[in-house]
């Protein structure tokens, strides 16, 4: 399950939503109300009110949806039990 966040005020002065959190420096990706996953560019394209914000924190890498553009995991993929 993601924990998903809204994006309102974490927009940069050019007007871009970040592509890693801070601190940390953990790969940021966003959800649409579609489902869609999309990389920080890409969902930079979107209204604040129609994307979410959420960590990758592990596991394969994720695919954008829009750009195919591949996001890798902030620890990797999941390892067995």
């Amino acid at each position: 399950m993601r924990d998903l966040k809204d994006v309102c005020g974490t927009r940069t002065a050019a007007g871009s939503l970040p592509g890693f959190a801070w601190p940390g420096g953990y790969p940021v990706l966003y959800m649409t109300k579609n489902d869609d996953t999309l990389c920080a560019s890409c969902a930079s394209k979107w209204q604040d009110e129609d994307v979410k914000a959420f960590i990758h924190w592990e596991g394969y890498p994720e695919q954008c949806d829009e750009c195919g553009r591949e996001v890798d995991s902030a620890y990797g993929p999941i390892q067995g039990n």
